[in-house]
């Protein structure tokens, strides 16, 4: 929920950036900090590190997200530009061979304390775990660059040049013409939705931890596709369900709050404008959708359900009026709803999803999946992230360890989709699977610090 600026030095820290920033300065576990990022598998040989930060360096100028942080005491925080040294930010590391080197590899990186006098991000080049194979693992903080940002990094550094177009702003964001008047209305209801109390996750004998597992799961991007056409529903529809039915279907066992009621699920709206394209900074509002809950609900009444909660969403005009509302807003209005919204028990389950439309390279080797990492701060119970690059679709869970065999959701995912497949008769294809013969994505980790 940040306001919209013509640059980095015309904008104050939003509420958004100081929340994160606060994760990433003091979080309760190392698991619970504001490290954010993502994976690319690249089918090749491994450049020499010489000519990788070579090229980082070269396109460095035009991505202002890659020489901002954000400095000062509570009450205080600015931004600061600093230099980017690709020399430092851009590491070797080579790995022995084996599927099982590169996924510990990610598990044990993602922990990296980034620097607080200095823009917040590395690149490193995972090399030697498979032949004719290897990764670059991007991670960065939350505070600094949201997924838009991130993509647009991503983008920026290995996408074509020119750029068609970026997969990291919302195309309505572009037009001229201003909200109607019951868009902003329709705008302002979600806002408030947005901030109502549920009490889904204050369980006292399961206090919410810092501690954190970490799991990527991944489908063909076909299947969610074929799914949504079969029943006139988008991808974020279809993943939303799948989400749904998948906690339902744990609380059914695990966590009597959220048995049998509807589930509020956080959904991350881009508001990231063409103009914003490469700024520092977090700009999205956490909507909030409510899909069905209870273990005995029909695949396709839970999807039909899920298509009337987004249908709000939808309109271009929505991300209009939503931006001009936030924007509008005076700062401590938009810090005090922030404030509501961020409550114990108005936090939820955040289930997000982007879908990155160029093609990435690393020279002239193809990048063939993109696994997301997502942060879990302090506070939410879980957070889901789907990319969607080409024929696969990656899924990072980060569930709090204090819900109980929650490491069991990602599968139960898996088997929502499965399940609304069945129903609709759609053909299941088999699943992606890396060419160097990695799993799909990193597998599990336990959230727990390693040395």
């Amino acid at each position: 929920m940040t306001p919209a600026s013509t640059g980095p030095a015309t904008r104050a820290p939003g509420p958004l950036d100081l929340m994160f920033h606060q994760a990433a300065v003091t979080p309760s576990h190392p698991a619970a900090s504001a490290n954010v990022g993502a994976v690319l598998h690249v089918a090749g040989t491994a450049p020499d590190i010489a000519a990788l930060r070579a090229h980082v360096a070269e396109r460095l100028p035009g991505v202002p997200a890659l020489t901002h942080f954000l400095t000062g005491h509570p009450g205080a925080v600015r931004w600061t530009t600093g230099r980017a040294e690709p020399d430092t930010q851009v590491i070797d590391h080579p790995l022995p061979e084996g599927a099982e080197h590169l996924e510990a590899a990610v598990h044990h990186l993602r922990f990296t304390r980034l620097p607080a006098d200095a823009p917040p991000w590395r690149l490193w080049l995972l090399r030697g775990h498979a032949p004719d194979h290897y990764a670059l693992f991007y991670l960065a903080q939350h505070d600094v660059q949201d997924a838009g940002a991130i993509v647009g990094v991503l983008e920026a550094l290995f996408g074509p040049e020119p750029l068609p177009s970026s997969s990291a702003t919302t195309p309505a964001l572009a037009a001229q013409a201003p909200a109607s008047a019951a868009e902003v209305v329709d705008a302002l209801d979600q806002v408030w939705h947005s901030t109502r109390g549920h009490g889904t996750w204050g369980w006292p004998k399961h206090p919410l931890s810092g501690e954190r597992t970490v799991r990527w799961t991944a489908v063909p991007t076909d299947l969610l596709r074929a799914i949504g056409r079969a029943f006139g529903a988008s991808t974020n529809d279809v993943h939303l369900t799948a989400l749904g039915a998948a906690v339902a279907r744990w609380a059914d066992r695990h966590w009597p709050l959220a048995d049998g009621v509807p589930l509020p699920i956080m959904v991350p709206l881009n508001l990231r404008g063409p103009q914003d394209l490469h700024l520092p900074g977090n700009r999205f509002f956490l909507g909030r959708v409510t899909v069905p809950g209870g273990s005995s609900t029909t695949p396709l009444r839970r999807l039909a359900h899920t298509v009337r909660a987004t249908a709000p969403l939808k309109p271009p005009g929505n991300r209009v009026a939503l931006r001009w509302v936030l924007d509008s807003l005076p700062r401590p209005a938009l810090d005090l709803l922030t404030g509501i919204g961020a409550a114990p028990d108005r936090q939820s389950v955040v289930g997000s999803i982007f879908a990155l439309r160029q093609p990435l390279r690393v020279g002239r080797d193809p990048v063939h999946r993109v696994d997301p990492l997502i942060c879990c701060p302090d506070g939410f119970p879980m957070t889901v992230a789907l990319f969607q690059y080409g024929g696969v679709a990656s899924v990072c869970f980060q569930v709090d360890r204090a819900l109980p065999d929650g490491d069991a959701i990602p599968d139960l995912w898996r088997a929502a989709l499965a399940e609304l497949a069945t129903a609709l008769g759609v053909p299941q294809p088999d699943d992606p699977t890396g060419d160097d013969g990695t799993p799909t994505a990193p597998g599990d980790a336990d959230g727990r610090a390693r040395p």
